[in-house]
């Protein structure tokens, strides 16, 4: 059973990964694990998750009331960062957390798609380990359920415009060590892609799904 959520997860991170079509220089971050040195920037969207998860629950609580009031705001890494304290919550809402895992994701995917260093896509990878417990969950939900919240997230992406520039998530990519500025494609190839993006989101979960009930 443990072997087949892992393949049902390993599946989920594939697909989503493969439906993908004015900061200043960030500071650069050396971090020593050992005998190990990594460096990244101070505004890399895996270290950005990380400094909220590092927040404590009375701030954590804030900063989820503030950015499900106005998600249309919010950085699509905080959306997957938080589903787990949603999920994980007193009064926790599985719904709630899958959707806004899902919304994160999607947005996510629609921002890398419009940075024109690709290096940055590797963070799609990280993005189910910020909420491990929703993932799972989603993992093994109902599959009209499933599609069911995919769709509506796809319907609130259309709908909601409002939206924070991709470049938030090109600082993952190599391009941002050593330019000034990160670059992003043109607002009218913004909006095209964000509609590819949409289209191969529905797929890939449609698909997930399938591959799931060959494993019943």
């Amino acid at each position: 059973m443990n072997k087949m959520k892992y393949i049902y997860g390993l599946i989920l991170i594939l697909l989503l990964y493969f439906c993908l079509p004015v900061f200043s220089k960030p500071e650069i971050i050396v971090e020593k694990n050992g005998n190990v040195t990594n460096y990244r920037l101070a505004n890399d969207p895996i270290k950005l998750a990380q400094d909220y998860q590092a927040l404590s629950k009375e701030e954590k609580e804030k900063f989820i009331k503030e950015k499900v009031l106005a998600a249309g705001n919010a950085l699509p890494i905080h959306l997957i960062a938080m589903a787990d304290d949603i999920y994980l919550s007193k009064n926790g809402d599985a719904t709630a957390a899958v959707f806004f895992y899902l919304l994160g994701s999607l947005r996510g995917m629609e921002d890398l798609a419009s940075c024109e260093d690709k290096s940055a896509f590797a963070q799609v990878q990280i993005y189910p380990l910020l909420a491990q417990n929703t993932v799972q969950y989603m993992v093994n939900m109902d599959s009209k359920d499933l599609v069911n919240i995919a769709n509506k997230v796809v319907e609130w992406d259309e709908k909601n415009t409002q939206r924070v520039s991709p470049q938030w998530a090109c600082y993952h990519g190599m391009q941002a060590f050593y330019d000034d500025d990160v670059k992003i494609k043109p607002e009218n190839e913004r909006i095209k892609i964000q509609k590819e993006i949409r289209e191969s989101f529905i797929k890939s979960i449609n698909k997930m799904e399938e591959a799931k009930q060959q494993y019943k």
